[in-house]
């Protein structure tokens, strides 16, 4: 497994299961489209993908990455796996962080725009937003980073929609790198 130190609070790993996103990706849209609407009319940037297949497949890979590279406890919760969809500028999600729900995020990207045309991930560890990482997501590659960290995507000039699948793994102690031995 090829595993790259991007920034002390952003690795990158091989996930070579960008050819069955793909295989699955009139599927995935299909669920995205049916859920981006809540139940009171709101519109949704992120979809729980609730393909149980599909999520034990991906869940599976992702656990064994996390339990190969980080000390962590077992996963205190299942979480689920979102679908966010980006387009022509469209669903620009303001900065957040997922330190409620998650110890580490996990993001992995179905057909990422090409160099400049938007879309790159961007990471902001200092709360005063200096320091900030900014990545062209590449297919085939997981970026994990500590779910406290705030990031948001830039926007996208390409028409063809970028597919992110997001994930969090919940361990009940801090996550520490078994090489780096980079504390999150």
């Amino acid at each position: 497994m090829d595993n790259k130190r991007l920034h002390f609070y952003l690795h990158e790993y091989d996930f070579p299961y960008h050819n069955y996103l793909l295989e699955n990706l009139t599927y995935i849209d299909k669920i995205y489209e049916e859920g981006k609407v809540d139940a009171l009319g709101n519109e949704l940037a992120n979809v729980r993908l609730y393909h149980k297949d599909m999520w034990n497949f991906l869940n599976s890979k992702l656990i064994k990455i996390v339990t190969e590279n980080y000390y962590v406890s077992p996963p205190f919760v299942d979480h689920e796996i979102g679908i966010y969809k980006q387009q022509n500028n469209s669903h620009i999600y303001p900065s957040h962080n997922h330190y409620h729900s998650s110890t580490m995020i996990g993001i992995v990207y179905i057909n990422p725009p090409k160099p400049q045309e938007g879309g790159e991930l961007i990471l902001h560890p200092n709360p005063a937003y200096k320091d900030v990482i900014k990545i062209i997501p590449k297919p085939n590659k997981l970026y994990l980073f500590p779910g406290w960290v705030f990031h948001h995507v830039s926007p996208q000039i390409s028409s063809i929609p970028r597919y992110s699948l997001n994930w969090g793994y919940y361990s009940r102690m801090r996550p520490i790198h078994k090489l780096t031995s980079d504390q999150w």
